[in-house]
């Protein structure tokens, strides 16, 4: 059976944080654990269901990138809101 087989595209970060425990044996504290993902402006955010309890980040190539490296995606982390 594929690792992503069962990978949670839609629920919630309890979900996410049991198929990460599961496919890695590690546990994780949602509340020290960021999480980043790299995606395709053309594509939706990966893992958005994650900023119902989380402060989102995005962030986009600057100019520079843009012209050397010619990425068009972008980033967006998902970080532990406070209690």
């Amino acid at each position: 059976m594929s690792e992503t087989q069962d990978f949670p595209r839609q629920g919630d970060s309890a979900a996410l944080r049991v198929w990460l425990e599961k496919t890695s044996g590690q546990v994780f504290d949602p509340q020290h654990t960021i999480i980043v993902a790299q995606y395709s402006k053309d594509d939706p955010t990966p893992l958005a269901y994650l900023g119902a309890d989380h402060k989102v980040i995005t962030t986009q190539p600057d100019n520079g990138e843009r012209l050397f490296q010619k990425r068009t995606g972008g980033s967006v982390a998902f970080v532990p809101r406070g209690k």
